[in-house]
């Protein structure tokens, strides 16, 4: 390329940004010169009223917070053999989330169970079933000794063997007073007769006159009592063996037999306990959310193995500002979009808040829970999702609603808008309700369809 043509490029350049500065400084001066001409004549800036909605909402943070989560955890110490389930799984009550090294505790068990077999077997109750007849008979014969002993010697009787003795005695000396010759033998008789009478006769006196010992009752008394108590041991065991539950027996008696296999029973519960603590049921329908430990890995008891979250229900924690302690309240409505779905919102209520306020991210805030109105819609969700929140504070719907900066505010305290009626500008007086700082609430002293002015002090100014 010739200087020539460089030279003449560069001019052709210069020229053409000469251009675009000119252009550029005439459009800067046309519109300081319309600015002005504008601040000298402003437009009116009105707006017509009409009924709308009104909200004053406060904003925050916050996650998702399960309302039913349960951490697992052995209550034993083992060797870990096994993990039938994986992160996000669905499991049910009852299943089987993980499983120890149980060989010890299995043996046990049967050994409980073998020792337990053999201390009721059929046998023994059989065996039991004779002792308690027994015991029955020895019972029967201490009560009718003890009868005997209490009302001493049988006086019928006695009276009774004095009688045969007479008899006998008169029947000796009538033999006797029939033979004119009597022998020696027959005198003895009478004799024997007459002595016997008088023995029984005694004997008579002395029952009559009897008083039965107390240690003789006492002693008859004992009897009785060992061989119920021995009676009512042998039923107990008997009840026991054939089913009878120890708790519903009036009053049940404790033999050395009983209490070996109620200790057997124990022991066999005990050892079932042991090896259900070998596996970890799940205690509740949920997802599994963690997952702590690995097949393999030596657990020590109350280890965090895994959690178990209800993802159907969820509560919503979440922060606002301090400044907002007076605006939210309980059940206020809220909106909440978490940061998965941003394009999803939820609906809820505000259904507890913190009385004391919190820091959070080194801030002091207002700590409150939200409920969610329709649930999370089957949408699977984490238990700590992050979520913003607008907590709707106040809402009222239909009213008549005008920019804050509509508003004078008279020395009395009253408020005045402007209306335009025709072009003709009037100073009203209106009611304000609720406001926000950027809208009001007209009460009263404006009707749909007015014109008002958002710009009132260019009014004040004219009158001046």
């Amino acid at each position: 390329m010739s200087l020539k043509v460089i030279i003449m490029k560069k001019k052709i350049l210069i020229t053409l940004t000469f251009i675009i500065l000119t252009f550029a400084v005439i459009r800067i001066a046309l519109g300081m010169f319309q600015s002005a001409e504008n601040s000298s004549n402003p437009t009116p800036q009105t707006i017509k009223v009409k009924k709308e909605n009104f909200q004053i909402i406060s904003y925050g943070t916050g996650y998702l917070e399960a309302v039913n989560t349960a951490t697992m955890f052995f209550s034993t110490t083992g060797v870990l053999v096994d993990i039938p389930v994986k992160l996000g799984d669905t499991v049910s009550t009852g299943d089987i989330l993980a499983v120890l090294e149980d060989k010890e505790k299995q043996i046990l068990l049967q050994k409980a169970i073998i020792n337990l077999e053999e201390l009721t077997a059929q046998s023994n109750i059989s065996q039991t079933e004779i002792d308690v007849f027994e015991a029955f008979q020895s019972l029967e014969e201490a009560e009718s000794n003890l009868n005997l002993v209490i009302a001493g010697p049988d006086i019928d009787y006695y009276r009774q063997q004095l009688n045969l003795a007479n008899e006998a005695y008169q029947e000796a000396v009538a033999k006797l007073e029939k033979v004119k010759s009597p022998s020696v033998q027959m005198y003895t008789a009478v004799e024997n007769a007459r002595l016997l009478v008088e023995q029984t006769q005694l004997d008579l006196d002395n029952a009559l006159s009897y008083i039965v010992p107390e240690e003789d009752i006492q002693r008859a008394l004992a009897e009785v009592n060992l061989a119920k108590t021995n009676y009512l041991t042998q039923k107990t065991l008997l009840d026991y063996l054939q089913g009878l539950p120890i708790e519903t027996m009036e009053n049940p008696f404790y033999s050395a037999s009983l209490i070996e296999i109620i200790n057997a029973e124990k022991y066999l519960e005990v050892s079932k306990q042991n090896l259900n603590e070998t596996v970890l049921i799940s205690p509740m329908t949920g997802t599994i959310t963690s997952i702590n430990s690995q097949v393999g890995t030596s657990i020590t008891s109350n280890t965090s193995i895994m959690t178990i979250t209800n993802t159907d229900d969820y509560t919503l924690r979440f922060y606002v500002d301090e400044s907002e302690l007076a605006t939210i309240s309980l059940n206020d409505a809220v909106n909440i979009t978490l940061q998965s779905f941003p394009e999803l919102v939820l609906t809820g209520h505000i259904i507890k808040i913190d009385p004391s306020l919190v820091e959070e991210d080194g801030v002091k805030k207002i700590q409150a829970w939200a409920s969610f109105d329709d649930g999370l819609l089957d949408i699977q969700f984490f238990n700590g999702a992050i979520a913003e929140v607008e907590v709707i504070a106040v809402e009222e719907k239909d009213v008549i609603l005008v920019p804050y900066q509509a508003l004078l505010k008279t020395e009395s305290g009253t408020h005045q808008v402007v209306v335009i009626n025709n072009g003709i500008p009037e100073f009203r007086n209106v009611t304000v309700g609720i406001s926000d700082f950027a809208n009001a609430i007209i009460e009263s002293g404006l009707s749909i369809g007015e014109i008002v002015s958002t710009n009132p002090i260019t009014y004040i100014e004219d009158q001046s």
